[in-house]
């Protein structure tokens, strides 16, 4: 047997390795290739169709156009019934020095006191749920935002919360509910000194 193994020459062995190995691994490469490429939604190299030349381009697809004299619109309510009873609720707590105002957007009550207009857009698409404001002046004082429910991201808590410290307002995340109790409110508040 040992005979037999030192009769092979290199070039042999060389071959017998690029036969066991190297080709089937080159088999291999090639198959995942085109496997990814169908991934990514490109045709392999094998398959890519020819164009013919006097093919007309397809057309483009039809826009999706609504009739310019139908308006089909209604109202909805600003807010949902746990909303109306939150506000009722805040009110009954605020008593009449303060307006407590729903949905209102950050942009219109808070301004950046730099010129750069990235400030300004941060402020875009944010909103409090309610804002309390001092009745005389219209300054406002404690912005109230719902905690996210179970499911829902977290959104932008943590943004909120920096803006409204920045801007000079208290920022309140309270539990949306079916009903409020008035003491609790106060202390989710931290307005503990406001009598009823």
């Amino acid at each position: 047997m040992l005979d037999a193994i030192s009769q092979i020459s290199i070039s042999e062995v060389i071959l017998l390795f690029v036969l066991l190995f190297v080709l089937p691994g080159m088999g291999y490469l090639v198959f995942n290739l085109r496997k990814y490429e169908k991934m990514a939604g490109r045709p392999p190299a094998t398959e890519k169709k020819k164009k013919k030349k006097d093919e007309p381009p397809p057309p483009p697809p039809a826009p999706n156009k609504v009739p310019d004299n139908v308006f089909p619109y209604r109202t909805r309510p600003l807010l949902s019934p746990p909303e109306r009873a939150c506000l009722a609720a805040l009110r009954e707590v605020m008593g009449a020095d303060y307006d407590v105002f729903a949905k209102t957007a950050l942009w219109e009550r808070i301004e950046p006191t730099d010129q750069d207009p990235g400030y300004a857009e941060r402020l875009r698409g944010l909103a409090f749920d309610f804002l309390i404001c001092d009745r005389g002046t219209g300054e406002p004082l404690t912005a109230i935002m719902f905690n996210p429910g179970k499911g829902k991201p977290a959104g932008p808590a943590d943004l909120l919360r920096k803006i409204c410290e920045a801007a000079g307002v208290r920022a309140a995340f309270i539990d949306l509910a079916e009903q409020y109790d008035a003491k609790k409110l106060k202390e989710a508040l931290g307005i503990p000194d406001i009598e009823l």
